[in-house]
């Protein structure tokens, strides 16, 4: 009877570790598909990330030329 018992108790703990196993390959999956989610909507967003880059940088480079000829006038008007 006492080696049923002990057989039986083996049975628990192995049990639970193959249970504390699968919690953690299950936690793991969910967060590698939240993490393939997350990239897979990052992805779609780059582009049109660039592009907002490309125009501000192009709206940056318009203003510096402004600037710049502003500055050239300027010069060009002063009395030396």
């Amino acid at each position: 009877m006492t080696e049923s018992v002990n057989k039986f108790d083996e049975y628990l703990e192995e049990v639970g570790q193959i249970k504390e196993d699968l919690s953690c390959k299950l936690s793991d999956e969910i967060e590698n598909e939240q993490m393939r989610e997350l990239v897979e909507a990052r992805m779609k967003t780059v582009p049109v990330d660039i592009e907002n880059l490309r125009n501000e940088y192009n709206s940056a480079r318009g203003k510096l030329a402004e600037i710049r000829e502003e500055l050239r006038k300027s010069r060009l008007s002063k009395p030396d």
